[in-house]
């Protein structure tokens, strides 16, 4: 994921103004969080919200919660780039 969000952000030039692309990324796994393309698709949904409730540039792993496994509780996270 850090490769990703280094490869995809940054700064650059359109038409003579400049830009700048961030990326959010939230990751599931198979058969961790879900059996089925539908179900890591709303996992991974949910990781990737909590990665952008963190700011810009970060990616997220989804993990069920132990209290409640229809929860969302994101367990690795990190900041790419400040």
């Amino acid at each position: 994921a850090q490769k990703i969000l280094n490869t995809i952000s940054g700064d650059f030039e359109l038409e003579g103004k400049p830009n700048q692309i961030t990326c959010s990324i939230g990751i599931s796994v198979y058969p961790l969080h879900g059996e089925d393309a539908d179900t890591l698709v709303i996992h991974a949904d949910a990781a990737m919200y909590q990665a952008k409730m963190k700011g810009k540039n970060n990616y997220c792993l989804y993990q069920k919660s132990p209290e409640n496994t229809s929860k969302s509780l994101v367990v690795s996270s990190s900041s790419a780039l400040p």
